[in-house]
């Protein structure tokens, strides 16, 4: 397999097309090959990405919008549609079909961050989101719900971690956790619980750097824990594990992995 995927820009720099390598051919002008195009916005923004195929079936150039987006003043995506959305579109601008065409809207609170979602079946049925999300003071997400009413909560720490998340799949459902997770004074991940209330435990070295991992074991197979040794690179260079397997790396001077072996 190989090729070339070619690549075209216009004057700011910007790709306005893609071919790829199946459909490359240097003897060939763009507009006879197959191809990708990306059309922009005023302030350089992807607005659509047509899809311009050659038709064996009748020998006709065809194309088709692959996807078509619209945007706010803070450059966040209001409105994205997919092929069959924006076919749905009417108007005789690219604007005006996104407008009235099937896809999914957005909305964004004034720092920037997404707030709802509605998908084109929930605005079909008159409702305003189908999905959104709650923050903190700190910008945090906290919240997360969907219109069936499952909710998924994050809480942090004072150092901005995460140490708890929990889902309630619907209002009257009990509230299940599905990761708790403790950290040291410099961030590190101590130890990482989930659903089933099995503990993955990490130690660390005076650099920070992971030292050793137990993944916990069952009644069927005993816990496992895994021991890093570091170069003066600060390099991984081997790890042991009570398995009874040893892994062993070389770099280069550049730090670039030169193998791995295994005993």
């Amino acid at each position: 397999m190989g090729g070339v995927t070619a690549q075209y820009y216009d004057n700011a720099g910007r790709v306005i097309a893609v071919v790829a390598p199946l459909h490359f051919d240097d003897s060939k002008t763009l507009d006879e090959m197959t191809r990708t195009e990306y059309l922009y916005d005023a302030l350089g923004r992807v607005v659509t990405v047509t899809q311009i195929y050659f038709d064996d079936r009748d020998a006709t150039w065809k194309s088709f919008v692959e996807k078509a987006v619209a945007y706010d003043s803070m450059n966040n995506a209001t409105k994205e549609l997919d092929a069959m959305g924006y076919s749905t579109g009417t108007g005789d601008t690219i604007a005006e079909k996104i407008a009235t065409g099937y896809g999914m809207m957005y909305t964004y609170n004034l720092a920037g961050m997404r707030v709802t979602e509605l998908d084109p079946e929930s605005a079909a049925l008159g409702l305003t989101w189908s999905m959104r999300y709650t923050y903190d003071a700190l910008g945090r997400l906290i919240l997360t719900e969907n219109i069936e009413g499952t909710i998924a909560r994050t809480e942090y720490d004072l150092a901005g971690n995460v140490v708890r998340q929990t889902v309630r799949e619907n209002a009257s459902a009990p509230e299940q956790t599905i990761l708790t997770a403790t950290y040291d004074f410099a961030g590190n991940v101590l130890t990482q619980t989930d659903a089933n209330g099995y503990t993955v435990t990490n130690t660390y070295n005076a650099l920070n750097q992971l030292r050793s991992t137990t993944m916990p074991g069952d009644a069927s197979i005993p816990s496992v824990t895994a021991t890093n040794q570091y170069n003066r690179s600060a390099l991984v260079s081997s790890s042991w594990s009570t398995a009874g397997v040893l892994q062993t790396y070389t770099y280069d001077n550049l730090g670039h992995l030169l193998s791995l072996s295994k005993s």
